[in-house]
């Protein structure tokens, strides 16, 4: 059986009063592949991504160690979104 993992990026201060509009910069410097995808939710996207919610990034990693690719995404976010907060209470292992 395949192992399949999720992981959510919501806007801080989610689910009390968070800010709209923060800026996700370069997101695409991550890119999809065949054991990784980044889901998106509550943002606008005209040239930029700008959030428009509180959860706001799920990432699902199939078939490899998710935390190795939290780790990474984790780093990739650190200076292209300031209002980010990492929801380790949502997500599981199926």
């Amino acid at each position: 059986m395949t192992k399949i993992n999720l992981s959510n990026f919501g806007t801080l201060g989610y689910p009390d009063q968070y800010p709209k509009d923060t800026h996700i910069r370069n997101l695409n410097e991550f890119p999809n592949d065949d054991h990784f995808y980044i889901f998106h939710a509550a943002q606008k996207i005209d040239e930029n991504i700008l959030t428009n919610g509180g959860r706001v990034l799920s990432l699902v990693a199939i078939g490899v160690l998710m935390r190795n690719v939290e780790i990474k995404f984790i780093k990739l976010l650190k200076n292209r979104w300031d209002q980010k907060y990492y929801r380790k209470d949502i997500g599981a292992n199926f």
